[in-house]
């Protein structure tokens, strides 16, 4: 469940996903900005929220992906229908709760605000756990102090970094994912393009190993032209060949997390 823009190109290698369009007036519409590894966000329109009413039926080890680009999934209210949904595997890009704006109206300024302990508090009381949750570097420096109620609820936990592929946190195990060789042009989308490759990868039975290796493929094709744009299957697998993943860590709180 999330909003995207009119242009979206269904990804060819995502099929098994239940794709349900839903016109809107008004897309929710960013523009990046990229200072070294900073990055500044201007929010220029908003998507009205979406109902949970819309979500087409689900059934048993079916899997639920909840990806807010700003906040047009209601946190509280999704993780109900969520848990509503017997059998249902859960997971989420968070990143759209995380955000807020410097005005009430568009443009304005996007800045990130704490909220990774309200999830995970709100997981609690509603007794659910998440089959796999994908974060930023920076969002998860934002609030390190949550990694800990994190690794209790998600079972796999990855946080992408960018140029330096990601860690993923799994079974008390913490593994160094490589980067897929590129040659990058625009990374707009390139966390994304791996969490959506990584969840698709797991909702239909791959290994995990192998899963990771086709979103750093994914990641990295993305990034070779300015823009969304969907992605070759042959080419997304013959890449991820070469993905490199350590594994042997354990999973505790990162230093480089630290603020």
């Amino acid at each position: 469940m999330t909003a995207h823009g009119r242009d979206f190109e269904r990804p060819e290698w995502t099929q098994s996903w239940c794709w349900r369009r839903i016109e809107c007036a008004e897309s929710t519409r960013f523009e990046n900005v990229e200072q070294g590894k900073q990055r500044q966000q201007t929010l220029w329109s908003r998507c009205a929220g979406i109902d949970r009413g819309l979500v087409a039926p689900v059934g048993p080890e079916d899997w639920l992906v909840l990806a807010p680009v700003f906040d047009e999934l209601a946190l509280e209210p999704w993780l109900i229908a969520a848990r509503e949904m017997t059998g249902v595997r859960l997971a989420a890009l968070p990143q759209g709760w995380l955000r807020r704006i410097a005005a009430r109206q568009c443009p304005a300024r996007v800045r990130a605000r704490r909220r990774l302990s309200e999830l995970v508090r709100a997981a609690r009381r509603l007794q659910l756990t998440f089959a796999c949750l994908c974060l930023s570097e920076s969002e998860m420096r934002s609030e390190p102090e949550a990694l800990p109620g994190l690794l209790e609820l998600v079972e796999v936990l990855v946080v992408t970094r960018g140029a330096d592929g990601a860690e993923v946190y799994v079974g008390g195990e913490r593994l160094l994912v490589g980067v897929a060789d590129v040659s990058p042009i625009d990374v707009t989308g390139a966390g994304d393009a791996f969490a959506g490759a990584l969840m698709g990868a797991l909702a239909q039975a791959a290994e995990l190993d192998w899963a990771l290796r086709l979103a750093s493929a994914a990641a990295g094709l993305t990034t070779e032209r300015v823009g969304a744009h969907a992605l070759d299957a042959e080419r997304v697998e013959a890449l991820a060949e070469g993905v490199t993943i350590e594994r042997g860590r354990p999973a505790t709180r990162d230093r480089r997390l630290e603020p």
